[in-house]
């Protein structure tokens, strides 16, 4: 299984090619049927709310080496 310097709680990003979404890592398992690492991620859209959320956000699976790390602006 590869490395990989994730953590659940981790702010991140999905980057796509017509998009980019912000979200937290809730969960991180390797997936041996597939040989790499994956992720359920809570997807909040173009930023994340200030306070307690309006709307739930979404939660996806995702493989990690799909993710990047988020950077405060």
């Amino acid at each position: 299984m590869e490395k990989h310097n994730f953590s659940i709680g981790q702010k991140l990003k999905l980057v796509t090619d017509t998009s980019v979404e912000v979200g937290v890592i809730v969960w991180i398992w390797e997936d041996e049927q597939y040989g790499f690492p994956d992720a359920y991620v809570a997807l909040f859209g173009k930023s994340f709310p200030e306070n307690q959320p309006t709307k739930k956000p979404g939660i996806f699976r995702y493989a990690l080496s799909s993710l990047r790390p988020y950077e405060e602006t």
